[in-house]
C-alpha cells in the first residue's frame, strides 16, 4: 500500500491567512458605512494598499482615510466658538501680564484685626484654709456631780430617838393608869389573883401594848419621813445638775451653730469669688476667640480678593479651549490568527498515521482502523528521546521525539498524552491500553 500524501502546512497557513485577511477587509467595508446627519457627514475612502510579506508570501492590506465635514450651520457655530476662544485666550494673555506684578506683591496684613497670641491666664481659685476654719465646741462643762445617796445608810438611831421620846412621855402615864386601876379594883373588892382582877390587868396591858405599838409606828413613820426628805433633796440636787448640763449643752450648740454659720459664710464667699474669677476668665477667653475669628474672616476676604484675578484668568483660559465635534469612529476589521503550529502538528500527525499505515499498523491494529480514528497515539510509553522544544499559547509543552517501534528513528513534534489528559481530559482516549490524543480538541484554544 502506498504512502498517502500529506499537505504542506505552510501552504495551508498561507491559504488560511489569505482567507482571514479577505474576511477582515470585507468586515471593514461592511462596518464603516458613510454617515450623513443634519450636523455633518463622515466619509470612508480607500487610499492605497500596503504589501505585507510573511513566510515567503505577500498579502495586500488596504489603507483607509476618514473625512469628517460639518454642515454649514454647524461649521459657522464652530467658527464662532473658535473666534470666541481666541478672544478669551487673548484676554487671558493680557491679564496674565498684570498678574506677574500683582502676584509679586505680598499680601498686606497690616489692616487686619489684631492677632491674639496669648491666651488669658486661668484664674487662681480661692479655697478655705485650715487657719480660717472655726474651732468647734466639743465639751460643755464638767456636768456636775450627780446625787446618788439620799441620806444616811441607817436611820435606826433616828427611829430610837423618836421611840424613846414617845415612850418617855407614855411610861409615866401608863404607870399612873396601872396604879389607879389596881386601886379601883381594890376599892371594888376585887382581890389580886381573881379572875376579874386578872382580866382587868390584862385589858390594861393590851392597852399599854397598843400605845407602845403606836409609838413604834410613829418612829417608823419618822424614818420614812426623813428618807423622803433626803430623797427630795437628792432629786432637787440632781435636777439642778441636769438643768445646768442642759444649759451648758445649749450654749455649746449655739457656739457651734455660730461657728458653722461662719464657716458657711467663708465657703460661700470663696465660691462666689471663684465664680467671679471663672466668669472673668470665660469672658476674656471668648473675647480672644472672637478676635481671632474676626482676623480669620478679614484674612479670608483679602485672600478671596487677591485670588479673584487668578480665577477670572483661569475661566478665560478654560472658555478659550476648542471643542471637537464627536463623529463615528473608524472600525477596522480584525485579522484572525493563523494557527501555523497547529497545522504543523496536524501535518506531523498525518505523517505518523501514514507511516503507521505503511508499516502495516501499530501492534496489530489495521491501517483501515487507524485511518478512521481522529486520535493519534501520544502515550509517552511509546516514545523515546523525548525533549521539550516549545509551548502552545495555553501552556502545553511541545516535544521532539521518535517512536520506539520506528526502525528509521524519525523525529516528530507533538504533545504528551499524559500531560494533555491533565489539561484537556476530553481530548484523550485509551486504545489497546495506550493513550491517544485528539489534536483538534487539544489545540482548540492554542
Amino acid at each position: 500500500m502506498g504512502k498517502p500524501s500529506v499537505p504542506d502546512p505552510q501552504n495551508v497557513a498561507h491559504a488560511q491567512t489569505a482567507s482571514n485577511i479577505g474576511t477582515a477587509i470585507a468586515n471593514t467595508y461592511l462596518s464603516n458605512a458613510n454617515t450623513f446627519t443634519p450636523f455633518g457627514s463622515t466619509i470612508y475612502n480607500k487610499t492605497g494598499d500596503t504589501v505585507l510579506k510573511s513566510q515567503g508570501f505577500n498579502y495586500d492590506i488596504p489603507r483607509f482615510s476618514v473625512t469628517q465635514n460639518l454642515s454649514p450651520d454647524q461649521q459657522k457655530l464652530l467658527d464662532l466658538q473658535e473666534q470666541a476662544g481666541q478672544n478669551l485666550g487673548s484676554t487671558a494673555v493680557n491679564e496674565s501680564g498684570f498678574l506677574k506684578n500683582y502676584l509679586s506683591q505680598p499680601l498686606d496684613t497690616s489692616q487686619l484685626p489684631k492677632q491674639v497670641t496669648n491666651a488669658p491666664n486661668a484664674p487662681n481659685l480661692q479655697g478655705v484654709s485650715g487657719n480660717n476654719l472655726p474651732d468647734l465646741q466639743t465639751s460643755y462643762g464638767s456636768g456636775g456631780n450627780i446625787q446618788q445617796n439620799i441620806g444616811p445608810a441607817d436611820y435606826s438611831q433616828n427611829v430610837a430617838d423618836v421611840r424613846n421620846s414617845l415612850l418617855s412621855r407614855l411610861d409615866p402615864q401608863v404607870q399612873r393608869d396601872e396604879a389607879a386601876l389596881r386601886q379601883r379594883l381594890a376599892n371594888q373588892g376585887i382581890t389580886q389573883g381573881s379572875q376579874a382582877y386578872n382580866n382587868a390587868i390584862d385589858a390594861q396591858g393590851r392597852q399599854t401594848n397598843d400605845l407602845r405599838l403606836q409609838a413604834e409606828l410613829a418612829a417608823t413613820q419618822e424614818q420614812s419621813r426623813l428618807a423622803g426628805l433626803d430623797l427630795a433633796k437628792g432629786q432637787f440636787a440632781n435636777s439642778a445638775q441636769a438643768q445646768g448640763n442642759a444649759q451648758n449643752a445649749q450654749a455649746a450648740n449655739f457656739y457651734n451653730s455660730a461657728q458653722d454659720q461662719q464657716l458657711q459664710n467663708l465657703l460661700g464667699l470663696s465660691g462666689y469669688n471663684n465664680q467671679v474669677r471663672s466668669q472673668n476668665f470665660d469672658m476674656a477667653n471668648q473675647e480672644a476667640q472672637n478676635q481671632q475669628i474676626l482676623r480669620q474672616q478679614a484674612l479670608q476676604e483679602d485672600i478671596t480678593q487677591r485670588n479673584q484675578p487668578l480665577s477670572e484668568v483661569s475661566q478665560l483660559l478654560y472658555g478659550s479651549q476648542p471643542t471637537v465635534p464627536q463623529f463615528q469612529q473608524f472600525a477596522p476589521g480584525h485579522v484572525a490568527d493563523t494557527p501555523v503550529g497547529q497545522y504543523i502538528y496536524q501535518s506531523a500527525a498525518m505523517n505518523n498515521q501514514a507511516q503507521n499505515a505503511t508499516n502495516g499498523g501499530l501492534f496489530g491494529l489495521g491501517s483501515s482502523f487507524l485511518g478512521s480514528l481522529p486520535f493519534l497515539f501520544s502515550d509517552e510509553r511509546l516514545k523515546e528521546n523525548i525533549e521539550p522544544v516549545s509551548k502552545t499559547k495555553d501552556g502545553q509543552k511541545i516535544y521532539s521525539y521518535n517512536y520506539k517501534h520506528d526502525p528509521a528513528k524519525r523525529t516528530h513534534l507533538g504533545l504528551m498524552a499524559q500531560e494533555v489528559e491533565k489539561k484537556h481530559p476530553e481530548a484523550v482516549v485509551k486504545i489497546g491500553g495506550y493513550r491517544a490524543v485528539d489534536y483538534a480538541k487539544a489545540l482548540e484554544n492554542a
